[in-house]
Order: C-alpha cells, then structure tokens, then sequence
C-alpha cells in the first residue's frame, strides 16, 4: 500500500505546474517515500520496541504528507477529488500503520514478531514487500487527464 501511495503522489505532482511548486512536489514525493521505506528499513530491527519506533517515524511522514495535500489543495493545483482520493488513502494506510505498531508493540519484547504477523503470505514475491494486508481493497486508480480532442 505505501508503495503504491508513493507512485500515486508522483503521478499528482507530476500534473501540477511546471513553475512556482517545485518545492511542495519535491517535498511530497520525499514524504510519501519515506513513508514506504522507514517501514521497510524497520524490517531490519532487532526488537519489536525498535520496529515501533520506525513504525512511528512513518505515521510522521504521512502525516506530513496529509498536510502537504491540504497546501496543494489551497493552492488549487490539486482537483478536489483527486485530492480526496489521496487523502482518503493516506489516512487508511496511516491507521493500518498504527495498528501495527500497537500489534509490534504488544508483542513479547524478548524478540521479534515472526514474518508472518507482518506480511501477507498471499501476497509475498520475491522482491515485493507487503507490511499491510489490503483488506479494504485496492488503492484509488491514479487520475488520467481527460484526453484532447
């Protein structure tokens, strides 16, 4: 899910103006990729007390990116729909996120939740990481514009 939040968000800055928001895209992208890659990198922690930690640490990006959505959306470079869409799934991945860190947290704290609490096995691939069962389905279709006549 996080990963696929980070391609959505790249391809939203992608239709903003070519002038006068580089920072904002530069700043959303960095945001929801490092939502996705501190959960990823806290896979390599030795205790569950530390995988919470990182846990938290992606909470803050998405929060970050939720108010950095809101900005685009007053600036008007955002439709509102799409800005819904990636709002609404900012916040589910954000409650999943917590959810397991509350999971990682109450674990017995002499080792690490086994793969399996954390990952879909259905889902696993080689080379994929899956943290978050998508249990309420899949993320919103990126906006393609409407085609020109």
């Amino acid at each position: 899910m996080a990963c696929a939040l980070a391609i959505d968000i790249r391809a939203a800055v992608a239709r903003f103006p070519k002038r006068g928001y580089a920072e904002l895209k530069a700043q959303m992208i960095s945001a929801a990729e490092s939502i996705a890659n501190t959960v990823v990198e806290g896979c390599g922690a030795e205790s569950n007390k530390e995988f919470a930690r990182f846990l938290s640490m992606s909470i803050k990006s998405n929060r970050e990116l939720e108010g950095q959505l809101d900005l685009a959306l007053g600036y008007r470079i955002l439709a509102e729909q799409r800005w819904h869409q990636l709002t609404e799934f900012t916040v589910l991945l954000r409650k999943k996120t917590y959810t397991l860190r509350k999971k990682a947290l109450q674990s017995p704290s002499s080792g690490r939740p086994s793969d399996s609490s954390r990952r879909n096995p259905a889902a696993d691939k080689p080379g994929r990481v899956h943290l978050l069962p998508m249990s309420e389905g899949p993320p919103p279709a990126p906006h393609t514009p409407n085609p020109k006549p």
